[in-house]
């Protein structure tokens, strides 16, 4: 539907590059002065009118492809849900709520820096919104308790190489190729897990905590150095879960879409 339209204004503009020329000088030698400008104030009038109404019937076409989307998610369908919200941003590309609602079902996958990019442009099309920020904090926080889980299992291969021993370092996991790369905190890109920003701290025998130092992760009203992964314990805070995001209600009809 989108491109049909598109097809037809791509037409109809050829046709009045055209004759549009040919039309205003025969109108400028028919029409006296006073007429001449009335009619083209109101042929730009309309036209404008014409260019409104198109971007609210847009909007309207994306908000329905939204809630036909949520209703997807609601049963774990998140592909279908995605497909829905690409019909929605060919009708309007600067949905909030689409950029939104891709940013919850990428991060349900785990897909986080998918949800990161979605959840960006929706922080660029409405910067004030609380919504948005925190579900970007989220993503955050979730990308770093997952990349808290992938060195726990690194150490626990190192181990099992090397006959219960510890890693002297989290580098040695990146040394002996178990890890690509040591894996970096999203919500501070400047800190890593050998650096300043993060911590492998060795304990009672055969326990180690590793934690992200500082306070990163503060507007989700995480504590200090959290999260962590205590090898006794699991993760500090534990998971949410990543299967049921939770869709926000639709906006009212008559709500401002700059707003």
């Amino acid at each position: 539907m989108a491109r049909y339209s598109l097809k037809k204004i791509a037409i109809v503009a050829s046709l009045l590059g055209l004759i549009g020329p040919l039309l205003w000088l025969f109108l400028q030698r028919a029409l006296e002065p006073t007429v001449f400008g009335a009619t083209v104030s109101m042929c730009l009038a309309l036209a404008v009118l014409n260019l409104w109404d198109q971007q609210r019937v847009s909007r309207k076409l994306a908000l329905d492809d939204v809630e036909a989307s949520r209703e997807l998610m609601e049963k774990s369908q998140y592909r279908a849900a995605l497909n829905r919200l690409e019909s929605a941003l060919a009708h309007d590309p600067t949905c909030f709520e689409v950029r939104v609602a891709r940013g919850e079902i990428y991060r349900c996958e785990q897909a986080y820096d998918l949800a990161r990019r979605e959840l960006v442009e929706a922080i660029r099309i409405r910067p004030d919104s609380f919504r948005a920020h925190f579900a970007l904090g989220l993503t955050y926080l979730q990308k770093c308790q997952q990349n808290l889980l992938d060195l726990h299992r690194g150490i626990d291969a190192y181990r099992q190489a090397h006959n219960g021993s510890f890693p002297p370092t989290l580098g040695e996991l990146v040394a002996e190729k178990i890890l690509p790369e040591m894996p970096k905190c999203p919500a501070s890109e400047k800190q890593t897990y050998t650096g300043k920003g993060y911590q492998y701290k060795q304990g009672d025998p055969g326990r180690y905590t590793l934690m992200c130092l500082g306070n990163a992760h503060g507007e989700l009203d995480l504590g200090v150095n959290e999260p962590l992964y205590d090898s006794l314990y699991g993760l500090r805070p534990p998971m949410k879960a990543l299967s049921s995001p939770s869709p926000s209600p639709s906006p009212s009809p008559v709500e401002d879409p700059e707003k």
